[in-house]
């Protein structure tokens, strides 16, 4: 299958940030966040700044 250069590139890109991703896990650089404890901190920072 031959892909558009542009097209190759993109996929390039996406498994170079694939594999930059599971090296950051392997290192222990990535932690399980919640998302609603990180929303209730934006606001609370948003909050702060006004």
């Amino acid at each position: 299958m031959d892909l558009p250069a542009e097209q190759a590139e993109k996929l390039a890109a996406l498994k170079r940030l694939i594999e930059e991703g599971l090296a950051d896990e392997e290192a222990g650089r990535v932690v399980p966040w919640d998302f609603k404890e990180f929303l209730k901190r934006a606001h609370e920072r948003s909050n702060q700044s006004k």
